[in-house]
Order: structure tokens, then sequence, then C-alpha cells
């Protein structure tokens, strides 16, 4: 995501994020107990939500345990792409049985790749259309802000299906939130007085509104009027505030958000995957699910879990490393590292014709000359291969010393690292952490 894009979104969310709320109960004729598990984009060809490896750890074993996913974190799936060879996308409410036949809002907000508003049109099956006024003066603009509120169905879910009324550009973006309603508030409606303070000064009479907070309210309730029946609904600025003059009745109500999602287009072959699939004569493995994009079964030992890599604050943190694994394997002095990799984009699409930079680092390890770019064919694939030309008596005399601490020094052991990378600034690759000794049968030695 560039800069520019990257500013807005986060403003946005920043918005949103302030609406984060705990389970509640809520009015029974709507969703009760909304989380950030209930709101997903639906998984179709060109459309991606991004998982970024989050567990409930309670016990070692639970890394990687597929139902250990924490799929309520706030940051496991906040993100979603679409190929910008589609122009559409469903937002998902996934309840269960226990909340068939309620109803449930989604919230949608629509801004191109430079912050402005941006058309696109709803469709939800057995929908209400709940029109909601624009944030800003947009005299025959865009929709910019969308609510539709659905009925689930007998299973406790609802969708609806976000176009967008232009051919999709990279950094468009939806951001999708869902709304449930928990309560009615009885407001104190007045007609007010007031002095508007120009010059020169006058008088105009206009509609107070005053309630009082429910008590033991969930954290992040909000309070909403209306004072067209609930056609409209705008949130109150305080306890005590006015608006325009009104004949009209005026009714309120609680609400809570979960959210937000931002669903962003980008352009085919974005944000390459690179994975260590295996040797090109060895084990290889086969990733037919894209959105995890693990690798199993393959001669290199994979260390994700061993050496808790994934419970690293920089692995876990950054989505340079999503979908990323880390491996080891011991080689002998002289040997040659033979290397195979596949480049997908995000939506699991095989990249052809990629340049990828291979570098082996390490300063004690020696090798012949080798490629520092090497390209995929029309499937995605890539192989490396390298010498090594350090001899026994090099790597028997050298010693090498742990990076991480308690910095354990080892002897006869030469330590180095293979880098691959496709040179663009949104990409996930393995990490490749492998080692030369004299004797492969040493503690944390790896199969060859």
């Amino acid at each position: 995501m560039n800069k520019r894009v990257l500013a807005v979104v986060t403003a946005i969310t920043a918005i949103v994020f302030s609406f984060l709320i705990n389970p509640a109960k809520a009015d029974p004729q709507w969703v009760t107990g909304l989380q950030w598990s209930n709101l997903h984009a639906k998984n179709e060809n060109g459309v991606f939500e991004n998982w970024h490896r989050e567990w409930k750890i309670e016990k070692p074993t639970d890394l990687f345990a597929p139902d250990k996913i924490d799929y309520n974190s706030e940051t496991q799936h906040n993100l979603a792409w679409v190929r910008t060879d589609r122009n559409s996308f469903t937002s998902t409410y996934t309840g269960g049985a226990g909340q068939a036949n309620k109803l449930v809002s989604f919230v949608f907000q629509g801004y191109n790749g430079d912050g402005d508003a941006m058309d696109f049109q709803v469709a939800t099956p057995d929908a209400t259309s709940v029109p909601q006024p624009v944030l800003k003066n947009l005299v025959d603009g865009p929709t910019y802000y969308a609510v539709v509120t659905a009925t689930t169905n007998s299973e406790g879910n609802a969708q609806a299906t976000i176009t967008l009324k232009k051919t999709p550009s990279e950094f468009d973006s939806i951001v999708v939130n869902l709304l449930t309603q928990t309560g009615v508030v009885a407001p104190t409606v007045t007609s007010k007085e007031i002095v508007v303070k120009k010059k020169p000064l006058t008088k105009k009479t206009v509609t107070n509104i005053s309630y009082t907070p429910v008590v033991g309210a969930p954290t992040g309730t909000i309070y909403q009027y209306s004072t067209d029946s609930g056609v409209t609904w705008n949130d109150a600025a305080s306890t005590n505030f006015n608006i325009a003059l009104t004949a009209n009745p005026v009714s309120m109500r609680t609400v809570l958000m979960v959210g937000a999602q931002v669903i962003t287009w980008q352009k085919p072959g974005w944000r390459p995957i690179i994975k260590l699939v295996g040797t090109p004569t060895g084990r290889q493995c086969q990733m037919d699910v894209p959105t995890i994009y693990l690798c199993s079964g393959i001669d290199f030992r994979d260390q994700t879990f061993d050496w808790s890599v994934a419970n690293r604050a920089w692995f876990k943190g950054s989505q340079t490393y999503d979908y990323a694994q880390a491996y080891a394997k011991t080689y002998t002095p002289g040997s040659t590292v033979a290397l195979k990799f596949l480049a997908r984009d995000v939506w699991g699409t095989p990249i052809a014709k990629l340049p990828l930079s291979v570098s082996l680092k390490g300063s004690s390890a020696k090798w012949s000359k080798y490629p520092n770019t090497i390209k995929t064919n029309s499937q995605g694939y890539a192989t490396f291969s390298a010498k090594n030309m350090n001899t026994v008596k090099q790597i028997d005399a050298h010693v090498d010393v742990n990076p991480d601490p308690p910095h354990v020094k080892t002897r006869g052991v030469v330590g180095f690292v293979v880098y691959v990378t496709s040179n663009e600034i949104d990409e996930v690759a393995d990490q490749m952490w492998f080692q030369l000794a004299s004797d492969i049968t040493i503690a944390g030695g790896c199969p060859n």
C-alpha cells in the first residue's frame, strides 16, 4: 500500500476503531454478541482476506493449531484485497443459528487512491436499504457512505455485495463495519432560542436534545438520533446538543459497531509470496490453499514453530512475514545448495517472468560464483544453486555465535542465510537459516 493511501486508510481506520466493542447483550430483534469473527470478505476468485496468523495461545502446541486461530483479534483479518479485473466483492456476517432471523447493518465508506469519495452501489438479498447523509458536501456526487440493514437467514448469516460504479484502479478502497442496535433511549426534546454569533447578532430557534447515558452500557456504545422515524440515523454529538429546528418527533437508540475491515483493489501480480517449495530434484510441497500458504514435507526443517519464530515480535508484527516460514538445513563443506521457489500473487496466481534477487550472507562461508538474479518460469517456479568452497579444516576451526541470546558458541559450524526477494515493497518471502558442518549429525542438524 503506498504511503498516500496508507495515510488516508489509517485515518479512516483510527476513527472507526474508536468504536471497537466488547460482546454485549443487545436488542432481541437485532444480532447479539457482535465481534470480529462475524465480519469477513467472502472468499472468491480475485478476493483475498488477509490472515495475520494470530493464535489464542494457552499452551505451546496451540501455535499453528487451526482451532486456536484468533479470529476475534482486530488485526487478524482487518485487510482484504480485490484484483482490479473485477469490480465487486461481498462482505459477510456469520452469526450461527442462534442469530437466525435477526437484523444486522453493513456500513460502507468508499475512497479512491487519492482519498476522495468514490461511488459504489450495494446489493443485499432480503435487505432494507437505509439511506444515510453524506459526510461532506457532494451535490449530485457519489455515494461515499452507505448503510444497508439485512435480516439474517435461518443459519444466522447475511451478506452484502459492493460494486464500484467505475473501472477499479489500484488503491481504491471500501471500509466495512458491522452495526447492531442494542437498545432504545428516551430523549428530552425542546425548542430553544439561541444567539447566532455573527454580526449583526441575531437569534434563531433550534431543537435541543438531551439524554441520560444508559447505566452499564458496554464499552464502545454509540448514541444515535433520528428525525425521520428511523430512516436516517446520526451520531449524537454529546448528551446535550442542538440540531436544526424540526417539527418531527426525535427518536434515539444505542448501537455497537465492529470493524473496520479495509478492502483495497490492487493489480494482478500484487504482493508476491515467495515460497521455498523444496529442491529441484527432491521432495516438493503442494500448496492448494492460498489463504494459508504453508508448506510441509520438503527436505528442509521447518523451524517456524520449533524455534518459536512465529511468536517473536518482529515476525508477528510485520505483514512482511505473513505466510512466511523459517527453514533450517545443515550442509557438509563442498556441498551444492540447490533451492526451488514458487512465486504467486496474493490471490494465488503464479507470477511468470518475475526476477528474484538471491544472495548468500555469512562472512565465513565461501561460494563459487552464483547468479544474483533468477527468473520464474510460466508456472511461477525458479531454481537456484551455489557450490560451497569451504574445506573441512576451515569449518572445524570456526566458532559460530548464535545471534539470539544467550549467544551460544558452537565450534565446527558456519552459519549462513539465503535471502530471496522480488524487490517489491509489498511481498512475503520465506526465511532460510542454514549452516555448514563437517558432521551433519550434530545436535540441531537437519536432513541433507
